[in-house]
This record gives C-alpha cells, structure tokens and sequence, in this order.
C-alpha cells in the first residue's frame, strides 16, 4: 500500500525543495532534517578489478570477415596481375609445410611477397569500430612468419576518428612487431593501449605489412598469417556496504544491467526516487543521476561494469540530484568552467546530511546552482 505525501520538506539548513511523491506507508523519505554532520561519513566501499574481454574475433565466418576492411595501400593489384592480402582457411607452401587457423573450422588473413609492388609491401587490415579504451585495455592478436631469413613484421597503428575505408585517420603507431615462425606456427603479441591521448574514445586498429625491401627481388617479405584479435580490459567490481534506511545512490560504474531489482536485490521495492524539480518513481539508474533508495536491513552489494573515468552533467538552474565518476573526487576538483555551483552547496547524506569535501562513487548528492550550465567530473586514472 502507498499513501501520498503532499509537499514533501526536505531542509538542509539555508533550503528546501518542495515536491510531491507516493512513497511506502512505512518508508518515508528522510525531512526536515536541519543537521549538517560533516562527520557522518559514506558507507564503506571497496573497487577491485577482474579481466573481460571487450571484443573477440576468429573470424569465424563471412559476417566477421566482411566487418574488417583490406587496403592495398600499394596498389600492386591495379593492373598488375599481382593479387592482395585475403582471408584464407589454410596455406600450403610448395617446399612443404602449412598453416591452419588459430581456431579449427575458421579463417585467417594471409599476404606474401608476390602482393609488392615492385620492392613496395604495403597491405593494411583494419577493424571495425572497437569499444571505448579505458585504463588496462590491452590488444592482442596471433600472427605467423615462416622463416627468420626474411624480416616478415607487422605494425600496428590506432586511429580514434572513423577512417572511412582509407588509412589516413591511423596517425598513432602503437609497435611493430617481427612475426616469429616457424612455418605452422602462431605467435600471440599484445599491445598496451594505454596512452592518455586515446583513453576514453572508440578507437579502430590496422595492421599493417609494411616493407619497402620486399617483393619478389626484396630481402624483407616472405609470407605472413594473422589471427584472433582480442581487446581484454578490466571491469570494476564495486564492492559497497550499505545500511538500512534511505540512502543517496547513483550508479557506481557501467553495469551491463542497471535496473534497481538487479543492483540492490535487497532493496525496498518501489523506493526509487530519482528528482527533476519534483521527485519521480524509477525503476533504472542512469549514469551520473542521484537517487533515493530505502534498504530495509544492513546489506554488501557487489556491482560489476566498466568504470567510468569522467562525467559530463548537465545542470539546471537550483537543486540538482548527481552522482559522479568510478573514483573519489575533491569538490574543488569538479570543473565548473562558468561558476554555476553554488559554493558550499554539494550535500551528501547518510543518517542525516552532510557538507561534502569530495565526491564518492555509487554515491549520489545534492548540488545547488545559480545557473543551467554543465560541469564535468574527471577521475585521475
């Protein structure tokens, strides 16, 4: 059963907000509470890291292959007669010996000498648009060579716009790597993706083959085969120790499931209370919004997802109800490029309310303005 409560008093000490709810019979939003206390401290809180994988391919079938895109920067097919670099599911090679897939029953992308043009080897294999990199990302894929007489390698080049079918965009070499045999074998190279110019963008990755010594008359290029292309990074299990009573939440990282039931499965159900101007019943969590939420009984919840490293909040003008990124942040940290925060106007709440010097995750507060405006709340990964 649900009563309604009529202009809801919220007073923290120089305001109130005024608004109107149905909340449970038993269960009712915390009110004219004039206590600030600075020494009331958030529930406890633990982040750990645990290994995902954020894209695979084996080229399993047409569909993967036709998301990667093959370049023949060098041109060696236009009229030449010289074939490119394709997708195969085996080589054989006439002195004997052969490679098959990574992965049985799939495909491999392969290149030889006879694809230069003139002593030029230039063939480029390019992915599909990859996940957002964030702190941890590593690449790596499986790659081949069959002798160690010629310097058959491999660079690996990250472009963070869409390349558009060319090779332009790839302006970060990330490494080059020389493919290891012998003929058969598979080698696995990973790649750190860990530079701060490309964290928090969706990136797209080449390999290229690239010698200007190879060819047929060339003392560089042989044969190369690749394969299996992984991105692993780490997902953030956020750990939280929660009380009973109403409680300040937002959403700690990006969980794959944000509704309310699958976050806090213990929670009081139909509690969830996010505020624009007025309270509104929720049944999901959005990225970078605060929530009221009631717990009957002292719970730990573990809330696994990607973390986020910033946020960008747009803020209307007086009270806002905002949570902020996968870490601790200082108030005097928020960026707030056109003065819009209220100075000493960002409330956190637990058993009561308090001033807030920083910005915890899975944590939601209030914030005042002066203004509409948008702030933006950076973690130091």
């Amino acid at each position: 059963m649900f009563k309604s409560i009529g202009k809801l008093v919220i007073v923290l000490g120089v305001f109130s907000i005024i608004s109107t709810v149905g909340v449970s019979q038993n269960r009712e939003i915390p009110h004219q509470n004039n206590q600030l206390d600075r020494q009331m401290l958030p529930p406890d809180r633990h982040i750990s890291n645990t290994a995902i994988i954020k894209y695979e391919t084996t080229f399993a079938n047409e569909s993967a292959l036709a998301e990667w895109t093959i370049i023949n920067q060098d041109g060696s097919a236009n009229g030449s007669g010289a074939t490119v670099g394709k997708f195969v599911t085996g080589l054989v090679f006439p002195g004997g010996g052969s490679v098959a897939p990574k992965v049985a029953g799939t495909y491999f992308w392969a290149s030889n000498f006879d694809n230069a043009n003139g002593t030029l080897m230039d063939e480029w294999l390019i992915s599909p648009q990859l996940p957002v990199v964030l702190p941890g990302d590593t690449l790596s894929f499986y790659g081949g060579a069959p002798e160690v007489l010629f310097k058959d390698s491999i660079e690996v080049r990250l472009a963070t716009s869409d390349p558009q079918g060319g090779t332009a965009a790839f302006t970060h070499k990330l490494a080059r790597y020389k493919m290891d045999g012998p003929r058969g074998s598979w080698t696995e190279y990973r790649v750190p993706l860990d530079s701060s110019i490309f964290i928090g963008s969706n990136i797209w990755i080449a390999l290229r083959y690239w010698h200007t010594n190879g060819g047929v008359f060339g003392n560089s290029t042989d044969n190369v085969w690749l394969d299996h292309v992984t991105i692993t990074g780490n997902n953030l299990v956020f750990s939280q120790n929660i009380s009973a009573g109403w409680r300040l939440v937002g959403l700690p990282v990006a969980a794959s499931d944000s509704s309310v039931n699958t976050l806090f499965p213990n929670h009081t159900s139909g509690t969830l209370f996010g505020f624009d101007g007025g309270y509104f019943s929720e049944t999901h969590l959005t990225r970078f919004a605060g929530y009221w939420l009631n717990f009957p009984g002292t719970e730990t919840v573990e809330i696994t997802g990607a973390p986020f490293s910033e946020c960008i909040i747009n803020l209307v003008n007086g009270w806002n109800l905002i949570s902020g990124p996968t870490c601790t942040v200082p108030v005097s940290a928020i960026d707030d490029p056109d003065g819009i925060i209220i100075s000493g106007t960002i409330y956190g709440y637990e058993n009561g309310y308090f001033s807030a010097d920083s910005l915890k995750a899975g944590q939601g507060y209030w914030v005042r303005t002066r203004g509409a405006g948008q702030i933006s709340i950076s973690c130091d990964f």
